[in-house]
């Protein structure tokens, strides 16, 4: 559960390539209705770098988590022979619109570290307005 990990897992080498579409980390909040979603999608490695991470959630405003999908294979992770553990490390997460009150909201990512008890909650990667 979420809620029970311990904030501070060790920092894993992750990266958040799209929110709906958009590039993340951008200053341009990306709007949402009650009827659409959100979709993150991006990559994640386990502590040794061999495979993906753990488990992943979305975290909005630090307060909700979202379960994600670690996982997904990607033929540009890993190298032909060594490392094809890590094409496995792509992850989705997405939520519906209606899940939110309107107005603005932060959106972040949790990492769950290889040891299931710590996390890493990353910097916001994205502003939601729910409209």
């Amino acid at each position: 559960l979420p809620a029970q990990l311990i904030p501070g897992g060790p920092r894993p080498d992750y990266r958040v390539l799209e929110v709906n579409l958009h590039r993340p980390y951008g200053e341009t909040p990306i709007e949402v209705g009650e009827s659409g979603e959100v979709v993150v999608t991006g990559w994640a490695l386990n502590e040794r770098r061999t495979g993906p991470a753990r488990a992943l959630f979305l975290t909005v405003d630090g307060t909700r988590d979202f379960p994600g999908h670690p996982g997904i294979y990607s033929e540009s992770l890993g190298g032909f022979f060594v490392g094809r553990g890590r094409r496995w490390a792509a992850f989705t997460a997405s939520f519906g619109g209606f899940v939110l009150e309107p107005g603005e909201h932060t959106l972040a990512v949790k990492i769950v570290a290889d040891d299931g008890r710590r996390a890493f909650v990353s910097s916001p990667i994205a502003r939601i307005i729910r409209r």
